[in-house]
C-alpha cells in the first residue's frame, strides 16, 4: 500500500533554516535548541560570555535576530582593546540629537562615524 503523505527530508528542512538563518539573518524558523546552539556559537565566536545575556532575541524588520546588548558592546570594547571618544552631540531645532564618536583599537587604528535619533517629545524612561 502507498502512503498519500510523502515524507520531508530532514536535510531539506535544515538546508532551508540555514538559509534563513545566514541569507536572510532570520531566526525564527529554528527550534528553541537551535536557538541556544547558534546563541552560544555566535557568543563563542565573538568572545563574549553568554552567562551575562549579551544578546536578546527581537523581532526587526519581521525577522528574529540577535540584538546586541550593552553588556554584549562592553565586552566586545575590552576584549578588543577599543575605546570611544565622543567628539560631539547637539540637539537641533527639528528634536534630533545629533553625535559624532571616535573608536580607536589597542594598535592605534581609528573609525569616526555619526548617529542620529529623534528625542522631541520624548521624556521619563523613553
Amino acid at each position: 500500500m502507498n502512503s498519500a503523505v510523502a515524507e520531508r527530508d530532514p536535510a531539506l528542512d535544515m538546508h532551508a533554516k540555514v538559509n534563513a538563518v545566514i541569507a536572510r539573518g532570520d531566526l525564527k524558523g529554528l527550534t528553541d535548541e537551535e536557538k541556544n546552539w547558534h546563541y552560544l556559537e555566535v557568543c563563542r565566536t565573538v568572545g563574549v560570555n553568554p552567562a551575562t545575556r549579551p544578546f536578546q532575541y527581537i523581532t526587526l524588520n519581521n525577522r528574529l535576530v540577535l540584538y546586541p546588548t550593552k553588556d554584549c558592546t562592553d565586552q566586545l570594547r575590552k576584549v578588543n582593546g577599543i575605546n570611544i571618544e565622543i567628539v560631539s552631540y547637539e540637539t537641533n531645532e527639528a528634536g534630533v540629537l545629533l553625535v559624532r564618536v571616535k573608536a580607536t583599537d589597542k594598535h592605534g587604528r581609528f573609525d569616526e562615524d555619526y548617529g542620529a535619533v529623534n528625542i522631541k517629545g520624548l521624556g521619563g524612561e523613553n
